[in-house]
């Protein structure tokens, strides 16, 4: 049986007619106007959706700086934070600085035994949650749970309640 010589395959040629043509599309299309139109795909379209979530974040970032505008112009939220947020910012500060002073080299010693040069970290997650600790049960005798919803009820009928509720709490354990 004679060998033929092999000759390699070529792929069939699609022909004009079988494609759809996208040079009829792109004719149509002057080159500054396609250059656009790929310019446009691979640079501005994927830049949309982050520009959008950054405008967004710009928008949602001026919401602390408005309720500060807020709170100087309505005079009526002026003692709820004197009588509040004050003494439970002071008393934060204080247990922070307690418990950072005292608690945060000893237990860092500790973790250091076990996890090495990553203690700190913990070491100061640990402190941070016993300040937490601290900070809620010294608030409860401030009476600060009872006017949590201050702010959204109105200030002077729910600290004229919260104040009234625990002086009738106090009156009746005598």
């Amino acid at each position: 049986m004679p060998s033929q010589p092999s000759q390699p395959s070529q792929p069939p040629q699609p022909s004009q007619s079988s494609q759809p043509s996208q040079h009829s599309e792109s004719s149509t299309l002057s080159v500054s106007q396609q250059a656009q139109a790929i310019a446009r795909d691979l640079f501005i379209e994927p830049t949309r959706r982050p520009a959008v979530y950054v405008k967004r974040a710009g928008v949602a970032g001026w919401y602390p700086l408005k309720g500060i505008v807020y709170f100087l112009q309505n005079r009526e939220f002026w003692p709820l934070f004197t009588s509040r947020v004050v003494p439970l910012t002071v008393i934060s500060i204080i247990v922070y600085f307690v418990l950072f002073t005292f608690t945060f080299l000893p237990q860092f010693a500790f973790l250091a035994i076990f996890h090495g040069w990553g203690a700190w970290p913990n070491a100061v997650v640990l402190v941070l949650g016993e300040g937490y600790v601290v900070i809620q049960v010294r608030r409860a005798p401030l009476g600060l749970s009872l006017c949590m919803g201050t702010v959204v009820n109105g200030p002077r009928r729910a600290c004229l309640r919260a104040s009234l509720s625990t002086s009738a709490v106090l009156m009746s354990s005598t």
